[in-house]
């Protein structure tokens, strides 16, 4: 039972945010457009695998391969795909694709937004990423929505560990555990598919001397709602429903997912994160990009967080995250 003062804060707007963008179609996600509906199965599936992408038509042909592969019944998970806008013939790229799965494919608009000069610096374009996960969840028919990045590769197995933590557990999160593949790489279909390969040339998430530290069930009120990370997430449905999905205040890269989570921490859940879940994300700018860049977006998110929901909890989290990232 969510107390009332809770179902204030899961609710509450952050009006004075001032990184939001007057222009209030920018967030319309009534503009999305169904452009593809293969619907081959009838059956209620278990799984909705939710993918936003934006200009990313080379990796997300890799990352929908690998989901077509599941060792899992096809009839029993859905792919959305939800394109924020991208300019990049990613339709064009995905009408080649011969799902196996029951697939859509939706399509929102967006315009050309001028950014302030003091904005430049984060940000290239505005994020939406968190309401493009929206657009499908509001379409899933899934039990359980698995959140995953179009940069992100998983194996043959991944729904299937997901789904053991969720058979054992009604009120978890599963997290998967990342490795970081090299710049250099270049993915094709015989690559992708070498786990070992992959593995080998990619780099933790965590050091092997800190894995036994993360790698467990987290009370998500207590102590894990900041690790919620949606490159490779999933939930069930029912719990996303209840706090409204993901906010539209984090407008630029990163802390939509952390904002969810601790909106989701009010609902008591808990949080796995399984480091035999591995995933493996391809060259990201952001995550190993400059240092500067990196810091800046963290202040900023942390700032934006704090101002939302006025708990000092989120300073002292993220206060430490700095310095042990950055040693300030």
């Amino acid at each position: 039972m969510i107390k009332k003062k809770d179902k204030i804060l899961l609710n509450r707007d952050l009006k004075h945010n001032p990184y939001l963008l007057k222009d209030s179609e920018f967030f319309d996600i009534s503009k999305a457009k169904l452009k593809i509906d293969f619907n081959l199965y009838r059956d209620k599936p278990d799984f909705t695998i939710i993918i936003p992408t934006f200009n990313k038509k080379n990796s997300l042909k890799f990352v929908l391969n690998n989901f077509f592969k599941q060792n899992y019944p096809k009839s029993k998970y859905e792919i959305i795909i939800v394109d924020d806008g991208s300019d990049d013939k990613t339709l064009e790229s995905i009408k080649k694709i011969k799902p196996s799965s029951n697939f859509k494919y939706f399509y929102w608009p967006r315009k050309k937004i001028k950014i302030k000069n003091e904005h430049k610096k984060i940000a290239k374009f505005y994020n939406r990423v968190g309401l493009a996960r929206n657009i499908g969840i509001n379409d899933a028919k899934g039990k359980i929505i698995l959140f995953n990045d179009a940069d992100i590769l998983v194996d043959k197995n991944c729904l299937k560990k997901h789904q053991v933590h969720h058979n054992k557990h009604h009120n978890i999160i599963v997290r998967s555990f990342r490795m970081f593949l090299p710049k250099e790489f270049r993915p094709n279909l015989t690559k992708i598919n070498n786990f070992k390969f992959l593995r080998k040339i990619s780099n933790s998430e965590k050091p092997n001397d800190e894995k036994k530290l993360y790698c467990r069930i987290y009370n998500l009120f207590q102590e894990g709602w900041h690790r919620v990370v949606t490159a490779n997430l999933s939930i069930r449905k029912k719990y996303l429903n209840k706090i409204g999905g993901f906010s539209k205040d984090f407008v630029f890269w990163g802390f939509e997912d952390v904002d969810l989570g601790y909106r989701l921490s009010k609902l008591k859940l808990q949080l796995i994160w399984d480091d035999k879940i591995k995933v493996y994300h391809l060259y990201h700018p952001r995550e190993s990009g400059k240092r500067s860049n990196n810091l800046l977006s963290l202040k900023i998110g942390t700032n934006i967080l704090y101002n939302k929901y006025l708990d000092k909890e989120i300073i002292y989290i993220f206060t430490d995250v700095i310095k042990r990232r950055f040693g300030e």
